[in-house]
């Protein structure tokens, strides 16, 4: 853990795509970090656009009921149930800005 910040930055790299998630570090106790992954979109099959999630993270031997869960889990999961709550507070609304 990074001193001096509050935030975390996790970076991938596969076969050319990049991910970036910076998530606010919990403070001793907590068991989840909320962030925001940052990558690109194909919607339309031609080009990329810049793309934003959020991104939740828990420690498993606190939730256990979470444990094996991976990638797109859909919000209809009962193991996820408890959890929405969390997750709504770090989704925004989306704006669209023309230029």
């Amino acid at each position: 853990m990074p001193t001096g910040t509050h935030f975390l930055h996790f970076i991938t790299l596969d076969n050319g795509s990049a991910r970036m998630i910076t998530a606010y570090h919990a403070p001793p106790g907590e068991t989840m970090i909320r962030g925001a992954v940052l990558t690109f979109a194909n919607p339309r099959g031609r080009e990329l656009y810049p793309a934003v999630a959020p991104v939740m993270m828990v420690r498993q031997d606190a939730h256990p009921a979470l444990g094996g869960l991976t990638g797109r889990v859909p919000r209809s999961d009962p193991r996820v149930a408890p959890h929405l709550k969390a997750l709504d507070e770090i989704t925004l609304p989306v704006a669209l800005v023309r230029i």
